[in-house]
């Protein structure tokens, strides 16, 4: 599924919510993705990989486990977040070239 721009939520409301459950620590560890710094894929234990996507200013995320996921990202310069839930073998391209990334299991298996 291609993620629109307009998906990238930076509103004060939503940023609190998300910063609040990061410094909880219900999303765990995240990971930097940065095109030019690393355009390598970077793999996650629940199973997803963050990689370029086909398209310039394009991140994909690829669950390769079987089990959902949810996936989190900030922006590069930490003004607005993204959250999507992952089924098995799908992928997601989301606007952007780097971004933090979290990746948990989703609740609902």
């Amino acid at each position: 599924m291609v993620i629109p721009e307009v998906d990238w939520d930076g509103s004060p409301e939503f940023k609190a919510t998300i910063e609040e459950l990061i410094n909880s620590g219900s999303w765990g560890n995240s990971q930097e993705y940065h095109f030019q710094n690393n355009p390598s894929t970077i793999e996650f234990a629940a199973g997803a990989t963050v990689s370029p996507g086909p398209n310039p200013k394009q991140i994909s995320i690829t669950n390769k486990g079987n089990q959902n996921l949810e996936y989190l990202m900030r922006s590069q310069d930490r003004s607005k977040y993204l959250t999507f839930k992952l089924e098995p073998n799908h992928q997601d391209l989301i606007p952007g070239d780097a971004a933090t990334v979290w990746v948990r299991f989703s609740e609902d298996g």
